[in-house]
C-alpha cells in the first residue's frame, strides 16, 4: 500500500450516519474532513480556499447526481485533476455509466477501514504529480 499523507478531504454524502462515520474513520487517519450533505453544497466547498486534495463521494446523491458534481468540480482549473473515490453498491458497468471513463477508485460497499485507506492511496497515486 502507499504511503498516505493527511489530506484535505471533501466528503459529500447525504446519509448522516455514513458522513459520520466516513468522517471519524478518515479522521482516524489523519485526515482534515470538510462535509457536504449534497451535491450542490459540494460544489461550492470544493471551490472554496484551500481546495480539497481528495473527494470521497455517494455515487446515488440526489437532487444532483454524482455525475454532474464531478463534472461541475472538473470545470474549475484548481480542481479539475482532484482525484475522487466513489462509494457504491453498484457494481462496475453501471457505475461506468454513471461516472464516465475517467480514472476514479471505486469503493464498494460494505467495507472496512482497510479498504478506505487502500482507497484513499490509490485516489492519490492517480492523481496527476503537480
Amino acid at each position: 500500500m502507499a504511503e498516505s499523507r493527511p489530506l484535505r478531504i471533501l466528503l459529500i454524502d447525504n446519509e448522516p450516519n455514513t458522513q459520520e462515520l466516513l468522517k471519524r474513520d478518515l479522521e482516524s487517519l489523519g485526515h482534515a474532513v470538510t462535509l457536504a450533505e449534497d451535491g450542490a453544497s459540494g460544489v461550492e466547498f470544493a471551490k472554496m480556499d484551500p481546495a480539497p486534495e481528495l473527494l470521497v463521494l455517494d455515487l446515488m446523491m440526489d437532487p444532483k447526481g454524482t455525475e454532474l458534481v464531478l463534472e461541475e468540480i472538473a470545470l474549475d482549473p484548481r480542481t479539475a485533476n482532484v482525484p475522487a473515490v466513489v462509494l457504491s453498491v453498484q457494481r462496475y458497468a453501471t457505475l461506468r455509466r454513471r461516472v464516465g471513463e475517467k480514472p476514479r477508485i471505486t469503493l464498494y460497499k460494505p467495507f472496512r477501514l482497510p479498504e478506505l485507506q487502500n482507497a484513499v492511496a490509490q485516489a492519490l497515486a492517480l492523481a496527476p504529480k503537480a
